[in-house]
């Protein structure tokens, strides 16, 4: 095996370790998970990359880590640019619901603020009609990143939990030097003080166009496999975007 295979797969083996050790702290032990999510890697010369896992509709459930803690860190931070699992055509394109539930609302929050925001997902349906997460999207995930990386400023990247050990070990590599935060600075990120307890404006508009999207590929996908997913994902929009109706948002 070349040295660089074996860096590679090294890297690969430490980040599947940690994926798993995130997936039990956050049944287990929600709060030890958040805060060990939160990671902050500065550069050689003067920017600075913050990078949140989230664990997707669990924040609708999870006290200690709710969407108003992702809103807080966002706020806190204030960065000069905020990246989402999404696809960047499709946020170009307005659709701020393209990714998980939580990247729209973190979008809506952070171009409420002023704050602007790019996708930097990358997935495709394989011919078992599957959505892939292996090297190929965590590849594109990473290089979409790099798109946007600057020698001065701040950005902050959101990311399900499962994709955020993989990138941070190859910012590492391309020579972000991983920094500590303290206790009682990550308190401070994650004080939800001040935030409202309803969804940001736009949420509800949001999901519809995502809606209206599932909808028409459900007339279309001719793979059963496709299929149950979008419907699947269609179920959980419509139920949220019922909780978002009823819980109302920001005016």
């Amino acid at each position: 095996m070349k040295i660089r295979e074996m860096k590679r797969f090294i890297t690969s083996a430490r980040s599947l370790f940690a994926e798993i050790k995130s997936y039990l702290l956050i049944h287990f032990a929600p709060t030890v998970a958040r805060n060990s999510l939160l990671m902050r890697l500065n550069s050689p010369g003067a920017s600075t990359i913050w990078v949140l896992g989230t664990i997707h509709l669990r924040h609708l459930v999870t006290r200690t880590y709710s969407l108003a803690h992702l809103e807080a860190v966002l706020l806190h931070i204030h960065p000069d640019k905020l990246l989402v699992e999404s696809r960047p055509s499709e946020v170009a394109a307005g659709n701020l619901a393209d990714g998980p539930m939580e990247m729209g609302y973190m979008s809506l929050v952070a171009r409420a603020a002023g704050i602007p925001v790019d996708g930097v997902d990358w997935w495709k349906d394989d011919s078992n009609g599957i959505r892939r997460t292996n090297t190929e999207r965590e590849d594109q995930i990473a290089s979409n990143v790099y798109e946007h990386l600057s020698a001065m400023g701040s950005i902050l990247i959101c990311l399900g939990f499962s994709h955020v050990h993989d990138l941070v070990e190859r910012l590492r590599e391309k020579g972000y030097v991983k920094t500590t935060i303290s206790a009682k600075n990550k308190a401070i990120l994650f004080d939800t003080s001040g935030i409202q307890k309803n969804f940001p404006e736009g949420m509800a508009s949001a999901l519809e166009h995502r809606i209206a999207a599932d909808e028409r590929q459900l007339s279309q996908t001719p793979s059963v496999e496709i299929f149950e997913r979008v419907r699947n994902g269609l179920t959980v929009r419509k139920k949220l975007l019922l909780r978002v109706r009823t819980t109302g948002e920001r005016s």
